[in-house]
């Protein structure tokens, strides 16, 4: 990758701000900060986030620029975990400090104020969006009302996977693929029925209006945990499941069979 003598100079001098702690990560010592190169093709403000890709540098072509531990962020896609949030606005193609863990101001599009956490929206830097688990715990937001506002988000939560119930908006059967829409509330969440390493039963099915338990991968997807099999089952073992038992703790079950 070829840089302007501009961005060389960019990331030489927030390499000493990091190092010496000036600018703005001298605001927030207990933040990880750190160079990040703006490969998204937009500009971002201070408060929006980027996806992390991996290094800016590889050691294999330079050890020297790779040890200034730049990171390469593009637009976040709907699942995205690993994220920096910018703390200064960045020019497409430049480079400016970012967080990746710890607390620090972001713009943050609350959906409902009882959402604790905030997760990537797919496709956007602008701000994140609330959510009932993910990446970044809420610690203080602008205003109590909804909408895209200031926001202070704890980076690097790796919370428990908190337990919903939705409704299932149609019928289903494996021959409608792979995901199944539930409806939460005023929203819809998109849930992955299987693990990769299983095949759904083909008598296993879905109908419409049953309540089925499922975490958040983000604001808008999930992992179905009533139609999920086992990781790594074959064969007869492919009819158990995941699901909840009277306490909400996972226990093994079967698929229902078609009627």
């Amino acid at each position: 990758m070829r840089l302007r003598a501009s961005d060389w100079n960019a990331l030489a001098d927030l390499h000493a701000r990091h190092v010496g702690r000036h600018g703005p990560a001298a605001a927030f010592p207990q933040a990880a900060v750190v160079p990040l190169h703006n490969a998204s093709g937009t500009d971002v403000l201070a408060g929006g986030v980027l996806a992390i890709e991996g290094p800016m540098f590889d050691p294999a072509a330079s050890e020297e620029s790779f040890l200034t531990a730049a990171l390469e962020g593009v637009t976040p896609g709907g699942d995205t975990a690993d994220l920096a949030i910018l703390l200064e606005p960045c020019r497409a193609g430049s480079v400016a400090s970012a967080c990746v863990a710890g607390v620090c101001p972001a713009r943050l599009s609350i959906t409902s104020i009882a959402h604790g956490y905030a997760a990537a929206v797919g496709g956007t830097a602008a701000h994140l969006a609330s959510a009932t688990s993910g990446p970044a715990e809420i610690l203080w937001r602008q205003s109590a009302a909804t909408g895209t506002q200031w926001a202070l988000v704890r980076l690097g939560n790796r919370p428990p996977p908190v337990v919903e119930w939705g409704i299932a908006s149609a019928d289903w059967s494996p021959a409608g693929g792979n995901q199944v829409v539930l409806t939460v509330g005023a929203e819809q969440v998109t849930c992955s029925i299987h693990q990769p390493s299983a095949a759904v039963p083909l008598h296993a099915r879905i109908s419409a209006g049953d309540v089925l338990p499922f975490v958040r991968l983000d604001a808008t997807h999930g992992l179905l945990l009533g139609a999920s099999p086992l990781p790594g089952a074959t064969g007869a073992d492919e009819d158990k499941l995941l699901a909840i038992d009277a306490q909400g703790g996972l226990k093994v079950d079967y698929w229902r069979w078609r009627d």
